[in-house]
């Protein structure tokens, strides 16, 4: 899967964003989603992970709750309910 591209790197004060659903999947902490990009920022190094809302292109709100990186990818786990698996969705980003 490819990388996400992480749009805080160039702009850390950058809190919206248009991506694309890479990948989606239920995980024991709940739905989780990769993003081609984000803003949403990771857990790590002491810092807790940015949290926010995520809209898919039908309105659907999802709420992100934890963000997490492994390889590369920043896997954004979302609020019980469901994340849909279609990856042509295109959705907005909001901190």
């Amino acid at each position: 899967m490819q990388r996400t591209e992480k749009y805080y790197e160039a702009d850390a004060f950058r809190k919206t964003a248009e991506g694309r659903i890479l990948a989606a999947e239920n995980a024991k902490a709940g739905p989780r989603i990769a993003l081609d990009g984000t803003v949403f920022y990771p857990e790590g190094g002491g810092q807790p992970a940015d949290r926010g809302t995520l809209t898919l292109a039908d309105g659907t709100v999802l709420h992100v709750l934890d963000v997490h990186e492994s390889e590369g990818v920043l896997w954004h786990t979302v609020g019980r309910g469901g994340c849909g698996s279609d990856r042509s969705h295109r959705l907005g980003m909001a901190l």
